[in-house]
């Protein structure tokens, strides 16, 4: 069973649920279709390859959306927000609507915003992606979420309101049991490294930043992105059996 010391990064789900009370709304529900939309459009952002855009727009855009730019501009067009947001990460989210979002993005002395909204039916595929600044432009083409005339992007956490985040947030899941080390760092600096909870309850011993967990099934995430990867790259097919590659497999 793989062991880790201590959390090295905020993944995208963790960053959406304690930004989202910091910007005072109420932490999303990881069920909705607006949170895991979220969490589609921002891996299509951080994703390479032609082959991850079409899957991308096959599996998680209504036909009405292609239909209405036409497949070839929307794949250039997501092509060009990946790019735009190349250089940026995730720091923020807040709700538009029910099924309506606007994401913040920052990085090298710049923020963007990106607002989306999806279907109000399952499976609840994306119907308008696009930039969120005020510039009067529209998703899609450019046009807001619910048809404003721009958006402005929340501003983002700062380093000491991101690890007072954390920190609140962990204290919550403290009191319901919750237990783990946690480091958070933005570039080199580090803005929180603490343990919470218990290690060993019968014994009471606390964790520590230096606590070493087991993560039981967490490495087939990686696994999956790793095969994803090499598809990219033409290295296998996702049809393709084990044998191909473990020859002594029994068949």
């Amino acid at each position: 069973m793989l062991r880790c010391r201590s959390i090295l990064f905020v993944p995208t789900a963790f960053l959406l649920m304690i930004t989202w009370p910091a910007l005072g709304q109420r932490s999303p529900d990881p069920d909705s279709p607006r949170y895991k939309a979220a969490l589609a459009l921002d891996a299509m952002l951080s994703s390479e390859g032609g082959h991850s855009l079409s899957d991308f727009v096959d599996h998680q855009v209504s036909p009405l959306m292609v239909n209405r730019e036409g497949r070839g501009e929307l794949l250039s067009r997501l092509s060009e927000l990946r790019r735009r947001f190349a250089q940026m990460g995730l720091r923020g989210a807040r709700p538009e609507g029910p099924f309506s979002a606007r994401l913040v993005f920052a990085g090298e002395g710049q923020s963007q915003a990106l607002v989306f909204r999806v279907e109000e039916e399952p499976p609840h595929r994306f119907l308008e992606i696009g930039l969120g600044e005020g510039t009067g432009d529209r998703p899609g083409n450019g046009a807001g979420a619910q048809g404003e005339q721009g958006v402005q992007p929340e501003p983002f956490l700062d380093r000491q309101a991101l690890a007072n985040a954390v920190e609140t947030r962990m204290e919550q899941a403290v009191s319901q049991g919750y237990s783990a080390s946690v480091l958070v760092a933005r570039g080199s600096e580090v803005l929180l490294e603490k343990g919470y909870g218990m290690a060993n309850r019968e014994k009471e011993i606390a964790t520590t930043p230096e606590t070493l967990f087991d993560v039981g099934s967490i490495g087939k995430v990686f696994t999956r992105v790793a095969i994803q990867k090499l598809r990219e790259q033409g290295r296998l097919q996702l049809s393709d059996r084990l044998v191909r590659f473990f020859p002594e497999v029994p068949q």
